[in-house]
This record gives structure tokens, C-alpha cells and sequence, in this order.
């Protein structure tokens, strides 16, 4: 229910802006054709994937800060477990 209530809000929240694209004077001119055209031009491909790359990078200092540093998990490991040969208490 509480999705469904969540789906009609976006719906018509999208609905009422409708008119707002129409109405918008710069869109349909000359101008708005120019700037659409600059922005999917042939190097849109290019500027997309420079835009979204530090993104992983970000990620992955992210992931270090939160889990560790992977070489630290396996010197963490190697403490952990008994030394070979050793005997286990019952």
C-alpha cells in the first residue's frame, strides 16, 4: 500500500510538470536546438564517461575506509589460526 501511495504521488507530481515543459518559451526556439544539439553531439559518448569515472574510484576508497585494507584482513587471518603443529585444547 505504501508503494502504490508512493507511485500515484510521482504520477501526478510528473503530470503537473508536463505543462510546465510545454510552456517553456526556449525549448522549441532556435536556441534550444543549438544547445540540445551542442550537448548529443559526436563527443557525448566521451564526456559521459569522464563525467561517471570517479565514481569507482570514490567507490573504492569508500570500500578501503569501510572494510579495511585488504592486506590487512589477511595478516588478521594469519593470526587468527593456529601455528602448525599446534595442539588444540579440548
Amino acid at each position: 500500500m505504501k508503494i502504490l501511495s508512493r507511485l500515484v504521488i510521482l504520477a501526478s507530481l510528473a503530470v503537473l510538470g508536463a505543462d510546465a515543459v510545454r510552456a517553456c518559451p526556449l525549448c522549441r526556439s532556435e536556441t534550444g536546438e543549438r544547445v540540445r544539439a551542442g550537448i548529443l553531439n559526436d563527443d557525448f559518448a566521451y564526456h559521459l564517461l569522464v563525467t561517471f569515472l570517479p565514481f569507482p574510484v570514490f567507490l573504492g576508497v569508500v570500500a578501503v575506509m569501510y572494510f579495511g585494507p585488504p592486506w590487512a584482513r589477511q595478516a588478521s587471518r594469519r593470526s587468527d589460526s593456529p601455528e602448525p603443529g599446534a595442539a588444540e585444547e579440548p
